[in-house]
């Protein structure tokens, strides 16, 4: 993925913040977190589901990913991907604080508010540097770019005309509207919520691509290494033809 690209300019990203800002807004706090969580594990599903040697049967496949399969669990995709060297240390990280709040969820029927539990949500946004800011901000920015677009549509019921004229004009009106200001605030965090799954996914789409472009369908970590040493090889041969040639033209 280009470094001068956001991880959410990938296609399948995009496919997949759409459907997130559909399906988590419209939830629950509790029901958003659950079926994040879901989007995340179909994720690491796929990252083993590519790089699985092509000759593994159908069904062998299936044993190994469906339950009661060994990697049939979010948890267990996590540890072996990790161990496999699969995803780095960060997206680890960020896939159990995931996992710890979803099994609380699904093991309590207390209330569950996407406000009060802030601290332990943010630890899944830690993806790098300014990724926490990040995700607010853009969360902030979605939020207030729908409000305004709303707003701008309204018509005066008697002269059906709308009643403001620009987004400035509504950012004014919002400005001085409390009870508005504070229905964004409570909207927040669920936005937050569908842009850090988004690029939660995004990590592991960008370590799955990295991984299938070094080993293809077939091939072993060992032969990986013969490969990259004997490519290492030619270009040293072929770095000391060049020299040859250059001190025969001399």
């Amino acid at each position: 993925m280009s470094q001068n690209k956001s991880p959410l300019d990938h296609p399948e990203i995009r496919t997949l913040f759409d459907n997130l800002l559909i399906n988590l807004v419209a939830e629950s706090d509790r029901g958003a977190v659950l079926i994040g969580t879901s989007y995340v594990d179909e994720h690491l599903r796929k990252l083993f589901e590519m790089i699985i040697p092509c000759d593994m049967s159908k069904d062998k496949r299936k044993a190994l990913l469906d339950y009661p399969g060994p990697l049939s669990t979010l948890a267990a995709k996590t540890e072996v991907a990790f161990a496999t060297r699969l995803i780095d240390r960060t997206v680890y990280d960020s896939l159990h604080a995931l996992r710890r709040i979803r099994n609380d969820l699904a093991h309590s029927s207390d209330p569950f508010n996407l406000r009060t539990q802030e601290d332990r949500i943010r630890k899944i946004y830690v993806l790098g540097d300014g990724v926490p800011t990040f995700i607010n901000r853009t969360a902030i920015e979605i939020l207030v770019r729908s409000k305004v677009e709303v707003l701008l549509e309204i018509k005066h019921p008697e002269e059906q005309k709308t009643y403001f004229n620009t987004p400035q004009e509504v950012l004014e009106y919002i400005s001085k509207q409390p009870n508005l200001i504070g229905l964004l605030e409570e909207q927040r965090p669920k936005y937050e919520l569908v842009i850090g799954i988004a690029l939660l996914c995004a990590l592991i789409v960008s370590h799955r691509e990295d991984a299938v472009a070094l080993v293809g369908s077939d091939l072993t970590l060992g032969r990986l290494h013969t490969k990259l040493c004997r490519e290492d090889i030619s270009e040293v041969l072929q770095d000391q033809k060049l020299d040859d040639l250059s001190t025969d033209s001399i």
